[in-house]
């Protein structure tokens, strides 16, 4: 197979939140959202590739001191260079080359710059999605297929030795045809309809408060974001618990942590803390699944972290995802 991308086109359209979406030091009201647009040659023939994303401050970066228009002006210096990094490729000869030769130019830039990887890889992500839609369009294949079937040509131990051999149909699950929707409770929506002021009350039909969003939709499943500070961490979560638990006779939940903890020992104080807590305790044993990146980037893999996590032998599960 020959694979190679002819030309690029970027949009980007300004959207506004439907309510304020608080996320660890940010809370998001407006955001750009880009749409990529590719032209992708696959074996003679060209086919059209999409992928959008929006560009949200403070995600990439957790920077408190990068004002709003160098983190946006940042990342759509990194969409941009990886539109002209992708034009520059050679044809290669499956999906799987083209996004590792893309990955390690986009990287190598990104390192130049001392950037985050997650931050440079953003360029990479939409391209390799636009690519990725263009070639299941043109094999006429759903993307869960061709995953399956490893129609990309990926050798997973190029990117781990430890995976081998093995093919991606090695390690997935079956297919499943239904799914339970994650609600997440960003850290500055309402538990209740009273938790309204009366100047952020919407009046568009749709459920705003915690509570509304239960009683129309039927949720069982939560994300939950929790601060740093041990008070409003306790607080939020005993403000969730009260609305989950009497609403939902079964649920479950992850704790988002958002990267909020600077050391093991400042996360540590929380979890004593909200264990400690009665209400706050019957509510993690009872529906905890994982706690998620409570750690910031720049340490979580550190190997004294590593040796601080594993010297706490009653620390709930833990995932690192970004």
């Amino acid at each position: 197979m020959s694979i190679a991308v002819e030309s690029i086109e970027l949009h980007c359209i300004d959207l506004h939140t439907r309510m304020p979406f608080r996320y660890g030091i940010a809370t998001l009201t407006e955001v750009p959202y880009v749409v990529l647009d590719a032209a992708v040659v696959i074996d003679g023939k060209k086919q059209r590739g999409l992928s959008s994303d929006i560009l949200p401050p403070k995600w990439f970066t957790k920077d408190p001191g990068a004002s709003l228009e160098e983190e946006l002006e940042e990342m759509k210096q990194v969409v941009f260079q990886a539109r002209a990094h992708a034009l520059e490729l050679p044809a290669a000869d499956s999906v799987f080359d083209f996004w590792r030769t893309l990955d390690e130019k986009q990287g190598a830039w990104g390192r130049a710059r001392n950037m985050p990887p997650l931050l440079s890889g953003l360029g990479t992500s939409l391209v390799e999605r636009a690519v990725i839609d263009a070639f299941c369009r043109a094999a006429d294949a759903p993307f869960s297929r061709a995953l399956r079937e490893n129609s990309f040509g990926m050798r997973l131990g190029d990117l781990h030795r430890e995976l081998g051999n093995d093919a991606p149909a090695d390690l997935l699950p079956p297919p499943v045809r239904r799914l339970r929707l994650r609600h997440t409770v960003g850290l500055a929506d309402p538990f209740d309809d009273a938790g309204i002021a009366p100047e952020e009350r919407l009046d568009d039909g749709l459920p705003q408060s915690l509570e509304a969003c239960i009683r129309r939709y039927g949720l069982t499943h939560f994300k939950i974001k929790i601060p740093p500070n041990v008070d409003q961490a306790l607080e939020r979560l005993k403000g969730v618990a009260r609305v989950v638990t009497g609403l939902c006779p079964e649920f479950a939940f992850t704790l988002d942590g958002n990267e909020g903890f600077l050391e093991v020992a400042a996360f540590q104080e929380c979890w004593a803390a909200l264990y400690a807590d009665a209400e706050a305790r019957e509510f993690l044993e009872r529906g905890l699944l994982v706690v998620e990146q409570p750690l910031h980037r720049d340490i979580a893999l550190n190997d004294a972290v590593q040796e601080a996590l594993r010297a706490w032998d009653d620390r709930p599960l833990i995932i690192i995802d970004e």
